[in-house]
């Protein structure tokens, strides 16, 4: 910059000092900083560092919740398509063991058909189960229910009731 701006102009300041540390014409005499213009500046320091690592934090959580929101989108987008996945072929087993049913006469093959049935309906059941609990936000929403161990130890003995009454 020129003569009349910018640092032209602080030198010219400088230069027409009438203050009393000025030396005479052109000379700035140096004064070393009191202890309480000292404490003030490092603490301003302190200040402005304080705000940049607040900054820089802030910054860093932005990303992060960014991050965090693309990596919950996609893990929908998995449990959405395994879940898809994973019932097709069970809802075909399930038709078609239906329809053998339909037509069976023997009693025992009848049986085990009705064995397969529940089996894919309770393999269905499990990957809906798991579908809802991974859609969970948080372990509040969860309904627990009472559960009569006599009903689950009968049904997992009618399971395999079949296999026990095997002729040989």
């Amino acid at each position: 910059m020129g003569e009349t701006g910018g640092y032209g102009r602080l030198r010219r300041l400088s230069l027409n000092c009438r203050r009393p540390t000025c030396r005479g014409r052109g000379t700035v005499r140096r004064q070393p900083l009191s202890d309480f213009v000292l404490k003030a500046l490092a603490s301003v320091a302190d200040t402005i560092a304080l705000g940049i690592e607040r900054k820089k934090v802030e910054e860093a959580r932005k990303r992060y919740a960014i991050e965090l929101e693309e990596s919950n989108r996609l893990k929908e987008l998995f449990i959405d398509i395994m879940h898809h996945d994973l019932l097709n072929p069970l809802n075909v087993a399930n038709g078609y063991v239906e329809l053998f049913l339909e037509d069976e006469t023997n009693h025992q093959k009848k049986s085990y058909l009705e064995t397969i049935k529940r089996n894919l309906v309770k393999g269905m059941e499990l990957i809906d189960n798991a579908t809802k609990f991974s859609k969970l936000e948080s372990m509040n929403f969860i309904e627990f229910d009472d559960l009569d161990l006599k009903i689950v130890i009968e049904a997992a003995i009618e399971n395999l009731m079949p296999l026990a009454v095997r002729p040989e």
